[in-house]
């Protein structure tokens, strides 16, 4: 995916939260709430580092899917341009 592309995406993906959510957040609560959001997003992209590694639990590593990193980096990187282009505002 370009850059241009990804902007794009964002700017849809925006469009599309403010359709479903309401655009009726103050701005501090839209920032802590897509806050969180990275932090959950970063979560699951580090539990597939622990996975990729072979350092997480047994349980978890059975269901593991090697290929799922890709998007959960993918999905790390969405979140914090969106934080960005936020903050930019």
């Amino acid at each position: 995916m370009e850059m241009k592309e990804l902007v794009k995406f964002i700017e849809e993906e925006d469009a599309r939260l403010a359709r479903h959510y309401g655009s009726n957040l103050d701005k501090e609560k839209t920032i802590l709430a897509r806050t969180v959001k990275l932090a959950e997003e970063l979560g699951e992209l580090c539990n597939e580092v622990l996975s990729h590694t072979s350092l997480q639990r047994r349980d978890k590593l059975d269901s593991h899917d090697k290929d799922h990193i890709k998007e959960e980096f993918a999905a790390v990187i969405e979140d914090f341009s969106r934080r960005k282009r936020r903050f930019g505002e």
